[in-house]
């Protein structure tokens, strides 16, 4: 950060912006590996709406992890952000467990209806009602990367 001339705010959008292009390339890779593989070894070649799914997944919850973690290792760098953002992720699926056993059978086939019901969408719709999120989490993520960037001090 010292030797380049790079500012605060090119270097937060260098974060976002090469964590998303490695993230799709990576995808892309494991995805055509998979493929490759189903192919070597003669088993039920995946058709394509298949890969298509998979390969959605994966970039969603990649991006879905970036978004979160960027700002975490910002603000506490890489060993302690680590950390904190496994603990904080920890705390919540607990929380989450938590809430839905305080509701009883009702609170479980709340939530099952609700995993079922996503699941019968059509796909496209699903992926870009999640491509949208994303999108949204990403621009808010951003904003406070940048926000701890230009007020850190290096």
């Amino acid at each position: 950060m010292f030797t380049l001339q790079v500012s605060r705010s090119i270097y937060a959008k260098e974060k976002y912006i090469f964590s998303i292009i490695f993230m799709f390339i990576c995808s892309s890779v494991l995805c055509a590996i998979g493929v490759i593989v189903c192919l070597v070894t003669q088993g039920a070649m995946p058709n394509l709406d298949q890969v298509l799914s998979i390969e959605e997944v994966a970039l969603l919850g990649g991006y879905t992890v970036i978004i979160y973690v960027i700002p975490i290792i910002c603000k506490w760098g890489n060993e302690n952000g680590r950390v904190i953002a496994s603990l904080l992720a920890m705390a919540g699926f607990f929380a989450i467990v938590s809430v839905i056993n305080s509701l009883g059978e009702e609170g479980i086939k709340w939530s099952l209806d609700f995993i079922t019901g996503i699941t019968n969408m059509p796909t496209g719709a699903l992926a870009l009602i999640g491509a949208l999120i994303i999108a949204l989490l990403g621009l808010f993520s951003y904003g406070i990367s940048s926000r701890i960037i230009k007020n850190k001090e290096f």
